[in-house]
């Protein structure tokens, strides 16, 4: 289930990468010409609703502009997948800010259950930690 702040969270996330796909847009067009910016706009745009036509264009393409073509994804996939990070992390911030951290909910969910120190004792001499 979502909350509200999670929803504005992922509209304010997505409008953040929109307005970053538009930069990169006017960056492509300004260092590689308009015509690199027209087929990665066709490309993504035939890429929704028909994707056999997207593989047709793509095997018509010569080397160097498909190089381009997969740098040019390649940056707005990894300037995407930075924005969500940051965003995911201040949720988790605001999370801990407003509920603790996560040992300290299970310390306060153990105290409401009553359980006795005894048996929090033999858990964790039973617990074997190793790290990864």
């Amino acid at each position: 289930m979502t909350t509200n702040g999670e929803q504005d969270s992922d509209a304010l996330m997505r409008s953040e990468i929109h307005r970053l796909g538009i930069l990169l847009g006017h960056s492509l067009t300004r260092q590689e010409g308009p015509q690199l910016f027209e087929l990665v706009e066709k490309i993504r745009n035939l890429s929704k609703d028909r994707p056999n036509e997207v593989a047709q264009l793509l095997a018509r393409i010569d080397l160097d502009s498909a190089i381009k073509l997969a740098r040019a994804f390649s940056v707005y996939f990894h300037l995407a997948n930075i924005t969500e990070q940051f965003f995911r992390s201040q949720d988790r911030a605001k999370e801990r800010a407003t509920n603790g951290t996560w040992l300290a909910q299970v310390a306060s969910k153990i105290k409401e259950a009553g359980i006795k120190q005894e048996t929090i004792d033999e858990a964790f001499q039973n617990l074997h930690v190793r790290p990864v």
